[in-house]
Parts: structure tokens; sequence; C-alpha cells
């Protein structure tokens, strides 16, 4: 009798610390998930070069030649790197060396984390130098908001192959992809189209991933936006008729006009 009552307690008690442990288990997992933050990097040429330095990777002609994506993802005392060549995540170690400051511990790579975004969101600035890491010309790539699906492989293979396309027979000169009038698609999210060509025009309309506006024109000048990349202001309609601008790293090239196309209203 007084071992069936001693019994029934202790296989309760281990059913509880059962319940705990996985609990626990749970809410490291919860707490692992919340310190991982994602970036991603529309990287021009001279970006893929100082990355692939930094972290002894190869990147193929596609993607040396720039307008392709590149994940980060920090955390958990690791730095997950992802691109269209490398078939599998890269995977660098990494310390703490100060808040919001970590060095891989192989490569003596410096990651930063630092909000300059008119909106306020987080900027991850790569360097191989800690005296410099917050200088303008370092590597910068923007954090990806948290509804987004962090390494978006998909997307990287789409974007690639939009770029092998508009490449062809190999890039110009410059290593810049002109963009001429015709029907292109957005390719990203919320993208911002403005009433001037410029980071202070007021915002006219959002625009989302897919999006087709009809490019009608571009500025003459080409610029880079950290940390968008290097191209030109783009005029384009929209199918309400409303008329703004946007950066043209937001677009992917669709189709020509049709004949007969009236450019302007």
């Amino acid at each position: 009798m007084w071992i069936k009552i001693f019994f029934i307690p202790l296989v309760f008690c281990c059913y509880c610390d059962k319940i705990q442990n996985s609990n626990k288990l749970n809410l490291d997992i919860k707490i692992a998930d919340a310190n991982e933050r994602c970036f991603w990097l529309s990287a021009d040429s001279s970006e893929v070069k100082k990355i692939s330095n930094y972290f002894n990777i190869t990147f193929d002609e596609i993607d040396q030649y720039g307008g392709v994506l590149i994940y980060f993802k920090l955390g958990n005392n690791l730095l997950t790197l992802a691109n269209y060549s490398n078939s599998s995540n890269l995977i660098f170690h990494t310390i703490s060396i100060e808040k919001n400051v970590y060095l891989t511990k192989k490569e003596n790579v410096y990651l930063g984390i630092k909000k300059i975004n008119e909106d306020g969101s987080d900027i991850l600035w790569i360097s191989n130098s800690r005296d410099h890491l917050f200088n303008d010309n370092q590597v910068k790539a923007i954090k990806i908001p948290p509804e987004n699906q962090c390494i978006d492989r998909e997307k990287l293979k789409r974007i690639y192959e939009d770029r092998k396309r508009e490449l062809g027979d190999g890039p110009e000169p410059n290593h810049y992809i002109g963009i001429g009038q015709g029907f292109h698609s957005i390719n990203r999210d919320s993208v911002i189209m403005r009433d001037a060509p410029s980071m202070q025009g007021r915002v006219v309309q959002t625009l989302r991933r897919g999006q087709t506006v009809a490019v009608i024109d571009h500025a003459s000048q080409e610029m880079r936006i950290d940390p968008f990349g290097t191209s030109h202001w783009l005029k384009i309609r929209l199918e309400n008729h409303k008329v703004g601008y946007i950066f043209g790293t937001f677009v992917q090239w669709k189709e020509d006009f049709p004949p007969g196309y009236k450019i302007e209203d």
C-alpha cells in the first residue's frame, strides 16, 4: 500500500518536470528566434567584391556584376550569409565586442547595427576595420521587415534570373544596365513613389512587389543611394494615372510599350 502511494506522486512529479523542461525548451527557442535579425543588400559590383574579399567566398559572373540580393542573418553567435551563387547558406561564427558590434572569429570582419533610415529601421554595416565600420563608404544592408521571410531562396533565384536576362551577352562598360521606357514590375515590398526625384520628395503612394508600372522617363545622371545601390531616378505612371518617381533599383524590366502607346497624357 505504501509503495503505491509513494509511486503515484513520484510519477506525477516526473511528468511535471517533463512539462517544465518542455516549456523551457520552447521558451529558449522563442528567445533564440527573437534574437535573430535579418538584413538584405541589393549589392553593386564594388559591394560584391568587398563581401567576396571579407568572407573569402566566390561569386559567379552574374553576381559579380551586381544588382542581385545578398541576405544576412545575425544571431546566436552566428552570421548566416546567403546568395544565389552558393547553393547552401554560409555560416560564420561571431563574438560580441560591444553593444551592437560583432566580429567574425576567423575572418575578422566587423558587423555593426545602427539606425540611419528615414523610417528608423536598423542598418547592418560590414567592414574589415573597426575604426571605419560606420563610415559611409562601407557595405550596408537594410533590415528585413519581420513579416517577410528572413532568407528567401526563391526570391534569390527570381532576381538572379531577371538580372541574368537583363545582362544578356554582357554588362555595359560601367556595369550599369540602363532602364528604358516600357513596362516594369516592382521588385520588392513597400516601394515609395514620390512627387520629385529625391528621397526628400513627398510620398505619393506605396507600391507593392509585382505591381506593374510604366517607366516614361529617367534622370540623365545616375546616383548612389545606400543601401539600395546605383541607378537613376525614374519617372513612372501607374494604372490609376498617378505620376511620380522611384529609384531605378526597385524595378525589373517586363515588356516594351505596345505600338502607339502614348508616353505623356
